[in-house]
């Protein structure tokens, strides 16, 4: 339940790259039911076995989105595809997106921090450490409560053009 006094579905937006630590960490935090996973087009049949494995220990990953990190605006394609997606899975505020910014690429955790930044969203971070530390992240929802960024999405959408 979220403070709106509706009772949401939440999905989990989480980075898949070469470390599955921080993605078991969350789903024991956060007690996970449901995901959409985010990895380079190049790490997919590397992952796929342990998306199986966490889909046969009941997360459902509704989807799997492969973005291409290493190609020439990448930041600007890897940010629409997961804005894309977000539209997709957030119901229109009827199901809330938690992100995690931990995996992958830093630009493909750049690109997810971009989408908290212009919904909104909750995220979390795991630290490299004994104990994979969870840090929860509100500000991204604090700074769109007190801002107006609601052209935000419009203009990762539309693109930027080229000067």
């Amino acid at each position: 339940m979220t403070g709106n006094g509706k009772n949401n579905e939440i999905i989990h937006f989480l980075i898949l790259g070469n470390s599955k630590v921080h993605i078991l960490r969350a789903i024991d935090y956060f007690d996970i039911k449901k995901a959409v996973i985010f990895t380079s087009e190049n790490m997919m049949i590397e992952n796929q076995p342990f998306i199986d494995e966490i889909e046969q220990n009941g997360v459902n990953v509704i989807k799997v989105v492969l973005l291409s990190p290493f190609e020439e605006k990448a930041l600007e394609n890897m940010s629409q595809k997961i804005l894309k997606t977000y539209e997709l899975y957030s119901n229109r505020g009827s199901s809330e997106v938690i992100a995690g910014l931990t995996g992958g690429t830093n630009l493909m955790a750049l690109a997810m921090g971009m989408l908290c930044l212009s919904a909104g969203l909750k995220a979390h971070y795991v630290l490299n450490n004994e104990v994979n530390d969870l840090i929860e992240i509100d500000y991204f929802k604090k700074l769109w409560k007190n801002r107006d960024l609601s052209n935000l999405k419009d203009c990762i959408l539309e693109g930027v053009a080229d000067e």
